[in-house]
Parts: structure tokens; sequence; C-alpha cells
């Protein structure tokens, strides 16, 4: 009889209410909510306890048949959060994709590249069916995300995993190698320089290279590391035809700077498709240290003008300043 009244509640919530009326009741109603919670909910009850790790509530849900596409769902929740259990009890499931791909074409190994729970990766890393190298709709890969996030360790694992692709580029041909640069992580930075084949001077679809991406960091260690790695060009200009050096001048980073002016195949004056050269934009932006070094750096033009005639804002005053310093009043430009 109590069945047939719970059958005839359409809204969870007042089946859990007559379920809770006292502990009886709880045992005998408490598996019907989840199976009407499977049954008319798409699993709801599964798809919060793997959000919020609740192995318990998790495996009641389970218990009642919970779709295969909820179990997908629910896997991807708990691999985003980083609960093991759930995941083990997940994975434990007949028919479960360990490699299913949600709206962004994301896998549960791609989630746990993003969180430092190590046990969680290192589970999915190992599960049979598991693509380490699979790309989501922005091509970008595991490897992609751990780089981009620091993850020192993961980034270790994946790369001594076969099947990976150190230089798998994504939708705008960046490497892990230039999202690494990109946030000066000097210890991926290594790691990824000392995996075999890795392409340390690879261009993305903007023409950058990691290099490039280094400059605008103003620790030097990353660029060191690049800039001393062979097949690097520290003079490679992008799609705009900017340099490494001008970028730098540009940020302000006067130790990039130094070292770059100090590399005998870096050219010191090179005008970019707008015609801007380093120390233009360094007057531009006001870098006033880099400003007073270009300046004083053999073959740079002290009166830089771009394609349009312009001449950067602060110039004059840095200008004088030199001058000051060199007890000239004026120089002639004329020989540029």
């Amino acid at each position: 009889m109590l069945l047939r009244i719970a059958e005839h509640l359409t809204v969870t919530e007042h089946i859990s209410a007559f379920a809770q009326a006292n502990t009886q009741l709880y045992s005998l109603l408490n598996p019907f909510l989840y199976r009407y919670d499977v049954q008319h909910r798409e699993s709801s009850a599964l798809l919060w306890a793997a959000e919020y790790g609740r192995k318990l509530t998790a495996r009641k849900s389970l218990d009642q048949g919970a779709s295969l596409k909820a179990l997908s769902y629910s896997l991807m929740l708990a691999a985003k959060n980083a609960h093991e259990e759930v995941i083990e009890l997940l994975l434990a499931m007949e028919g479960v994709d360990p490699d299913s791909k949600d709206l962004f074409g994301r896998t549960p190994l791609s989630y746990a590249t993003e969180h430092e729970n190590m046990a969680v990766f290192k589970l999915l890393l190992a599960t049979e069916g598991v693509n380490p190298d699979s790309r989501d709709h922005n091509n970008q890969t595991p490897l992609s995300y751990a780089a981009q996030g620091e993850q020192e360790e993961v980034v270790r694992l994946l790369l001594a995993t076969e099947g990976i692709d150190p230089n798998t580029e994504d939708d705008n041909g960046v490497t892990p190698l230039s999202m690494a640069a990109k946030r000066g992580s000097e210890a991926t930075v290594k790691q990824l320089l000392g995996t075999k084949d890795v392409k340390p001077d690879s261009k993305d679809l903007f023409g950058r290279t990691p290099l490039s991406y280094a400059t605008e960091h103003e620790d030097t260690a990353v660029f060191k590391l690049l800039l001393a790695s062979k097949g690097v060009d520290p003079d490679s200009k992008d799609r705009n035809n900017r340099t490494p050096l001008s970028r730098a001048a540009q940020f302000g980073n006067l130790a990039v700077v130094e070292l770059l002016i100090a590399t005998e195949s870096v050219n010191p004056d090179c005008r970019d498709s707008k015609g801007r050269t380093p120390l233009w934009y360094a007057a531009e932006y006001n870098r006033g240290v880099v400003v007073l070094l270009l300046l004083s750096t053999e073959g740079v033009n002290p009166d830089p003008k771009d394609s349009y005639g312009g001449t950067p804002k602060w110039l004059s005053s840095y200008r004088q300043i030199h001058y000051n310093r060199l007890g000239i009043s004026a120089i002639k430009t004329s020989q540029y």
C-alpha cells in the first residue's frame, strides 16, 4: 500500500518527505526515490553525487539503473572535481566509456590535468580505453592543458606516455612549449625542451615562437632556456614582422632586451610591417630605461618614424635625457 502511494507522488521532494516520516518508511522508500530519479529526472542524484564527491549517493543511484549517458557525464563531473572514489565506482560499471567527450570535445583525462590531484590523473591515465593524446574542439590535448596550467608532474607523466605528441598544435598552431613559455613556467619549459623531437622554434598561426612569448615576462629564466636552445632564431619575425626584441621593448623587460641586443644575429633597429622599431615601441609605451638603453645601442636610429610618419609620444623627453648624459644638445640624424 505504501509503495502504491509513493507511485502516485509525482514530485521527488514529496516522495522524499513521505520517506522520511519514520525509519521504516525511509528504508522502504529510499530505493524507490532513487529509481524515480533515474526514470524521471535523468539520474540527477548521480550527477550531484559525482560533482560533490558523494560515493554512497552515487552507489544508490547506480543500483537503480542509471543510464550510460548519465554514467559518462557523471564521470566527467567527478574528474573535473577530482573525486577519486566516485571515479573508481563509475569506472567499475559495465559499459561506461572512460574516454567519452563532452560538448567541447574534452575527456575526463583532459579535465584531470587541471588540478593537482595526481591520484585521479594517474587512475584515468592507466585506464584501458583512455586516449592520452585526445583532441578537443580547439585541438587542445591533455598535454596542452597541463602545459598552460603549469602542472609539472602531469606534464612529466604525459611526456613519458607512449603516443604523446610533444609538438601538438591547437587551432591557432600554438604548441605546449609556447603555452608554457607564455605562462613563464620554467619547469615545464625545461621538461619539454628535454623531450626528444620537440621543436623549440615552432611558429603558430600568428608567426610567434616560444621565445617570442617568453619576452613577455620580467623573469629571464624561461627566456634564457629558449635562447640557448639549438635551432632557436633570436631575431625571428612574426606575422606582423615583429621580433622578440620588439616585444621585449614594448613590455619594458630590460633584462631580456639586454640579452637580445648582446646577441650577434639580432638587429636592434628592425622594422615591423608598420615601420616601427623596438625603440619606437619602448618610447610609445613609456619604457624609460629601455629607451635609454636602445638610444645608446649602435645601429639604432634615435629618431624613428613609422610608415605613417608617426613618432612615439614619449621619445623626445627620453632623447633629451640621453643627449644631456652625453653632453650634447642635439644630434643630427640625417645619416639614418
